[in-house]
């Protein structure tokens, strides 16, 4: 190969990558909004604060059983298209967590798996069979 075409190659590789860079940035704070507007729909009295680039924080205090929650969004890196699809080959995808501090004590608990991430079938083995209580779509839920 010649010089030139080496060249050309880098700078065809770099617009791409300057082209792609705010489309990713764009779609994930689309995708950040979306689900604001779905948990502040939820959480009337909330709070939102962003995290970085793509994260988001939402929190408030008083919510029936809870003296003060947190849900935390995280969206995979969708600005570099090399990342984006090594994460979604390896069945990641956005991590949106709830934690909250209860008035009391739970008497029970209850998780929901989402069957098509990756970690599924390494938790799935961990469960005992009694604690299984309904699957929806491609969620299981267990208490």
């Amino acid at each position: 190969m010649n010089d030139q075409a080496i060249i050309l190659a880098i700078i065809y590789i770099a617009l791409f990558l300057g082209v792609w860079y705010p489309f990713g940035s764009w779609y994930n704070r689309r995708i950040i909004k979306k689900y604001f507007k779905i948990i502040k729909n939820v959480f009337k009295n909330s709070e939102l604060k962003k995290i970085g680039a793509g994260g988001l924080l939402i929190s408030g205090s008083k919510m029936n059983s809870f003296k003060i929650y947190g849900i935390i969004v995280t969206p995979i890196s969708r600005e570099n298209p090399i990342n984006w699809i090594v994460s979604y080959l390896a069945k990641r995808r956005d991590i949106m967590v709830f934690k909250g501090n209860l008035n009391k004590a739970p008497e029970s608990s209850i998780e929901i798996i989402n069957l098509k991430i990756g970690a599924s079938k390494s938790i799935m083995k961990t469960i005992p069979k009694s604690w299984f209580k309904n699957s929806i779509n491609h969620f299981i839920i267990y208490s």
